[in-house]
């Protein structure tokens, strides 16, 4: 009786355990968008002019981290870093950041394979604004 008693416990510790798992308040919230991937399209940027973006994402949850580079006709003006952010449905708000210029804030829609946005610079002497349209 001792041993049935015990075995019940552990059965009933094990899915409390499940059950408060899943109802963390850590637990990242469904993201509604899956980004991951490699994302490419043309950009329009107040200081390059026209130019072609290219992104390359993970996500995990609600959270995204990359590579972005944009290139132009004229060489000088290309950029690239590291973007992150996070999804809010399909939502998303982040940061490009680089060594060439200042950190900018991007925020765009995704609609399945694709996606369009805007990004402008973040305490920045100067003015760097642009938008963007890419699919995967």
């Amino acid at each position: 009786m001792k041993f049935c008693s015990c075995l019940a416990l552990i059965a009933i510790l094990a899915f409390t355990a499940v059950g408060c798992a899943e109802s963390s308040p850590l637990s990242p919230s469904p993201a509604g968008v899956d980004l991951t991937g490699t994302w490419s399209g043309p950009a329009q940027d107040s200081y390059g002019g026209n130019g072609n973006l290219r992104a390359t994402i993970a996500q995990f949850g609600s959270a995204f981290s990359g590579t972005w580079a944009i290139t132009f006709p004229n060489p000088n003006n290309n950029n690239g870093g590291t973007v992150d952010g996070t999804v809010n449905g399909s939502k998303i708000a982040g940061t490009l950041r680089s060594n060439a210029v200042c950190p900018l804030s991007v925020t765009f829609l995704v609609n399945g394979n694709s996606m369009s946005g805007t990004y402008a610079s973040i305490n920045c002497s100067i003015s760097i604004t642009g938008s963007f349209t890419m699919a995967r």
